[in-house]
């Protein structure tokens, strides 16, 4: 979009143009550009990221990693300086979609550069940087997860790092890892220690995220380690909800196999077959199909009428 690249451009951040995000989500552009200059933005912005929200769990990580610069660009626009280190307020960024946040330390930028000797001689001048944290609260565990750094995980893991510490939504390690299908991450954290159904502050697992990104082999090694497919965030969305909203069959399947319950409804009332997208009909059927072979006793967690209508021919 022509308008948001001038704009950032006469801000001096033109290397921070939402190319991907401009060619597939043309409305976000649209109303970044109609928010730009005001306080709404980082609302905006923040919002986009979070991943709690429903329709916001599908995002590519390279959309992501190009909403998280354009956020941190922006902040760096409209926040004012203090007299600190100057460093603390430059957007840091990665083309490959490891980006690390403002405030990041010598070990978060280690870290997601995948410079292990530069992370060990960052450890060993401050061992506090074992658990630094940056602006969104990430350590650098959680860059290695996020970054799928598996030499530097192990490295952190080794001299101590806090396997659970958590950013200020409340994602640990593993959620980032299962977020962006980060195998031997997730491997290691789960054989060190950390439970596979870790929650966020809006009781987000990692096996919802994984389904939400489509990451197959990351829901079996989840559920492999105990995670439970019935497990709801606040807003009741389980995993099967999260596969069946984005379109992604083999997870649909997957988590069926595993136990998840067609039946289970979000607080607002709808089944993994209701969030099916349209041009996808046939994962309309299978999902429905599961909910007719439920048992005769199971709980009516569903409407009736709205599977069927979801599979009636045009005209009906």
């Amino acid at each position: 979009m022509a308008e948001l690249k001038q704009l950032l451009q006469h801000a001096g951040l033109a290397e921070l143009y939402p190319q991907a995000l401009a060619d597939r989500y043309p409305r976000i552009a649209e109303r970044l550009v109609a928010l730009w200059g005001s306080p709404e933005l980082n609302d905006y912005l923040d919002e986009l990221l979070i991943m709690d929200k429903p329709d916001r769990m599908g995002f590519p990580p390279d959309i992501g990693a190009e909403l998280m610069n354009l956020a941190w660009g922006y902040k760096l626009l409209t926040q004012p300086r203090d007299t600190g280190d100057v460093w603390d307020f430059i957007p840091l960024r990665e083309s490959d979609g490891a980006a690390a946040g403002l405030g990041a330390s010598s070990a978060h930028l280690a870290v997601r550069d995948d410079d292990l000797a530069r992370l060990q001689h960052s450890l060993a001048q401050d061992p506090a940087l074992l658990d630094a944290r940056d602006e969104q609260g990430w350590t650098p565990l959680i860059q290695a997860a996020f970054s799928g750094r598996v030499a530097a995980l192990l490295t952190l893991l080794e001299q101590g790092a806090n396997i659970g510490a958590r950013d200020r939504d409340g994602y640990q390690a593993l959620h980032w890892a299962a977020l962006h299908g980060h195998v031997a991450v997730i491997r290691h954290l789960l054989v060190s220690g950390v439970a596979a159904d870790v929650r966020s502050l809006r009781d987000n697992t990692p096996l919802l995220l994984a389904a939400s990104a489509g990451h197959e082999a990351v829901l079996r090694l989840l559920l492999n380690h105990g995670a439970q497919p019935g497990n709801s965030n606040e807003e009741g969305w389980t995993a099967l909800h999260k596969a069946a909203a984005n379109g992604h069959v083999g997870c649909v399947l997957l988590l069926l196999a595993a136990g998840a319950s067609p039946l289970q409804t979000t607080v607002y009332g709808d089944t993994a077959c209701d969030l099916v997208p349209p041009e996808h009909d046939r994962l309309a059927e299978l999902l429905a199909g599961a909910i007719q072979r439920q048992p005769e006793n199971a709980p009516l967690a569903w409407s009736p009428a709205s599977a069927v209508k979801r599979l009636q021919p045009a005209g009906h």
